[in-house]
């Protein structure tokens, strides 16, 4: 499976569980953070961390690695962190200085926001806190629920497709 971000990388950490992931995608450092395994593409490397993902069963170890994939998850996926990031670089950008075209579709562009969800409950309070502090709301939200059991579809329900 080759995806553009590795949402479902992100998903499963979110949801505290370690991750497989081959190495020359986006997570070749997630190995080093101790939330998931990378392996190189071929059998002997996915055999070695299939053994070691096999192992988190004994001795508590799968306890640790599943905190530190939910932290790093917190950490260094952040929403509100994100978008600030995202942010800092479309300000670095001088619009005088673009073509003219690409500096209009900048200033008239629509914003459009999915959302994936499955059991983030937890996350949603924050979540919300950060969407309404935006200064420029998305023209179109929409909230995908993977069937989640935590209470997420009571939250969602009400802005599950909110389009203007």
């Amino acid at each position: 499976m080759r995806e553009n971000f590795g949402n479902v990388v992100a998903e499963a950490m979110a949801s505290g569980r370690p991750v497989l992931v081959a190495r020359g995608l986006a997570w070749d450092h997630l190995e080093s953070f101790g939330a998931g395994f990378v392996f190189d593409r071929n059998e002997a490397s996915v055999c070695e961390v299939l053994r070691k993902a096999q192992a988190l069963d004994s001795g508590g170890v799968e306890t640790d690695v599943s905190k530190t994939a939910r932290q790093y998850v917190e950490q260094q996926l952040d929403p509100v962190k994100l978008g600030d990031k995202v942010w800092q670089m479309l300000k670095r950008h001088d619009q005088a200085n673009l073509p003219q075209q690409l500096a209009e579709g900048l200033r008239m562009s629509k914003v459009g926001l999915i959302v994936p969800t499955l059991n983030a409950g937890s996350l949603w309070e924050s979540w919300l806190k950060a969407f309404e502090q935006q200064t420029r709301k998305p023209d179109c939200l929409l909230v995908i629920d993977s069937s989640s059991s935590d209470g997420t579809e009571a939250w969602r329900a009400p802005k599950a497709s909110m389009c203007r």
